[in-house]
């Protein structure tokens, strides 16, 4: 396991040091692993205690109704908890046109809704491109990326891996990633706002 955790900061320093417009130097900052269940400890946490913006992209996630203790289901209510605080909170997840992605799409669109009714602001990009990126940005300081989804399998029971990064320069970088991705999104649900 400690292999593959260093393979992957050292994959991820690459991409920060070749990534187009993003100077190495400017993005250095403090790096905390957050693999398997930890990944769930150490990003409440950050969102329990953002003041500022919280910015999400996600492949999958998942609301469980009957299961309101589940992990993924803590970290949607913190998100509108977040909301409440004054916190500006928006999320993009996938949204696939293929028959067979049915059930992903389905489980994002019911995820979605539940955010929605709560008055945050949830994008689905085009059914003609898969967004399967894992992307937080928390209050222009933390950058979350990985392997993690939010669904109870990658909460709880998957082998994931994931880094939390402090560096501003690079959680603006990727604030420009999300609103480009942002412009891109077919559909949106609306707010009960």
């Amino acid at each position: 396991m400690k292999n593959i955790v260093k393979t992957f900061l050292i994959l991820l320093a690459l991409h920060v040091i070749i990534a187009p417009n993003v100077k190495s130097e400017t993005c250095s900052g403090k790096i905390y692993t957050a693999d398997n269940g930890s990944y769930f400890e150490m990003i409440l946490p950050r969102i329990k205690e953002a003041s500022e913006s919280i910015y999400i992209i996600m492949f999958s996630a998942r609301y469980y109704p009957d299961y309101p203790g589940s992990p993924g289901n803590i970290i949607l209510d913190e998100l509108v908890n977040a909301r409440k605080r004054g916190v500006k909170v928006e999320m993009i997840l996938n949204r696939s046109g293929r028959e067979s992605d049915a059930a992903l799409t389905k489980g994002n669109m019911d995820a979605g809704a539940y955010l929605a009714k709560k008055g945050l602001p949830v994008y689905f990009d085009s059914e003609n491109k898969t967004t399967h990126v894992k992307l937080l940005v928390i209050d222009e300081k933390f950058v979350v990326m990985g392997s993690a989804n939010w669904t109870y399998s990658a909460l709880a029971k998957n082998n994931e891996i994931s880094v939390i990064i402090e560096s501003r320069k690079l959680a603006l970088h990727y604030m420009e990633y999300f609103r480009k991705i942002k412009k891109e999104c077919t559909f949106m649900l609306k707010t009960a706002d």
